[in-house]
């Protein structure tokens, strides 16, 4: 990386760390792009530089921590059972997004609830950052399904792209048990998801039991 580059991520750091310290203080319907400017001590034309609207810096910082947690699952050994290794994948993930409960409500907030409900003028570009974020996982469950098949553990015949979206909307269910209150601690959410993904892997395999 040139030193022209590390400055400009050195900013973009920057406005990520003042725009969150805002959000966390006053929320993010009630933060303007000028404060965070102000906050980051740079120019309000320099945020727009680097993100189009407030509604990608929330989107960026969310991402990078889901990447983050997503790179961290890959250099790691992956279990030759199936179900073993997306349990490694969602003990990675979770700890790594629950860390920060506010972050995952805001994120909710705007991005998640029914339209009309959530920020109005809401930048749906910023949207595709969290749709990404969300193909990469559900695309590392179907390689590792695919995987599965390949070595004889699983004979059905099912799409691995519909079989990895079901077990990924387990781990969505469970984080927003996590965000109201329902489970409060990584243990309950690790065993309730543990176990409808052996439920969604006895259904692939034809096993009842």
């Amino acid at each position: 990386m040139t030193v022209r580059e590390k400055k400009k991520e050195r900013t973009r750091q920057q406005i990520l760390e003042a725009a969150w310290r805002l959000f966390n203080k006053q929320g993010f319907a009630k933060t303007t792009v000028d404060q965070i400017a102000e906050q980051a001590e740079v120019g309000t034309g320099t945020v727009y530089n680097y993100f189009p609207s407030k509604e990608h810096v929330l989107a960026a910082r969310f991402t990078e921590i889901g990447r983050d947690a997503i790179e961290t699952f890959l250099r790691l050994d992956r279990p030759t059972k199936a179900s073993d290794a997306i349990s490694l994948l969602f003990d990675t993930l979770f700890p790594t997004l629950m860390a920060d409960q506010n972050l995952l409500r805001e994120v909710w907030s705007v991005f998640l609830l029914p339209r009309g409900k959530a920020h109005v003028g809401l930048d749906h570009g910023a949207a595709t950052q969290l749709e990404d974020l969300d193909w990469q996982v559900i695309g590392i469950i179907a390689s590792i399904l695919e995987e599965a098949r390949e070595r004889g553990q699983l004979k059905g015949d099912f799409d691995a792209n519909l079989a990895a979206m079901t077990i990924y909307s387990v781990f969505i269910f469970s984080l927003i048990g996590y965000l109201i209150d329902i489970y409060q601690d990584f243990k309950t959410i690790r065993s309730i998801t543990n176990d409808a993904v052996r439920l969604i892997f006895n259904g692939l395999k034809g096993d009842t039991k």
